[in-house]
């Protein structure tokens, strides 16, 4: 089957698609790239319900495959007790503070920008998360698949075999993700337990 229209150059609708998805592709590696792209948390570190939904937004991020660069929160409702507390929950995030900025009788940005503190602006221009988790990770070794998803427990998550073993199916909340497996990795899981903020998958032939 063609496609119909000239600026299809007669290719079928396969190869459209093929194109599409190349399309789509780099577009998800661009903001899969830490240096092109930068994703940042923003949370009320007196609010309960604000924290842990940030919590699960970072997890939702590392499921899409994106790593957060780290979170912020307006340093008028925080104590120096909360600060502390979610500094250790969202470990190794950077955890900073972003001054408050009155919007009523306008806004100095140079102002507001000369007053954020040290830690922030150093976060601000991290270019690079290698000391956060990668999304997904593999250990050949021990044959286990590493998933990073904070903010989730292990009974919010599915896990199914995909493609004969080739890759497993993944479901987070309202997402879901296909993994390949490396061809020394394929076969059936034997088990799955939490380790922190990760899901570690142990594969068996």
């Amino acid at each position: 089957m063609q496609g119909s229209s000239g600026d299809n150059s007669g290719r079928t609708i396969t190869e459209l698609w093929d194109g599409a998805d190349k399309v789509l592709e780099r577009i998800s590696q661009t903001f899969m790239d830490s240096r092109r792209f930068s994703c940042f948390l923003v949370m009320d570190p007196s609010s309960h319900l604000s924290v842990n939904a940030a919590l699960r937004y970072w997890g939702c991020a590392a499921q899409a495959g994106l790593q957060v660069k780290g979170a912020f929160y307006a340093e008028i409702f925080a104590s120096d007790q909360q600060t502390q507390a979610q500094a250790e929950k969202f470990s190794p995030l950077l955890v900073s503070s972003l001054p408050s900025v009155p919007i009523d009788m306008g806004t100095d940005w140079s102002l507001a920008i000369s007053n954020l503190s040290t830690s922030t602006k150093v976060l601000l221009q991290k270019d690079t998360c290698n000391d956060i988790p990668l999304p997904v990770e593999y250990n050949a070794k021990a044959k286990t698949v590493h998933f990073f998803l904070p903010g989730f427990e292990k009974s919010e998550i599915r896990l199914s075999q995909w493609r004969g073993g080739s890759a497993l199916l993944i479901e987070v909340g309202d997402q879901r993700r296909v993994v390949q497996l490396p061809l020394s990795m394929r076969g059936k899981v034997s088990g799955a337990k939490f380790e922190g903020k990760t899901l570690v998958v142990t594969m068996k032939p």
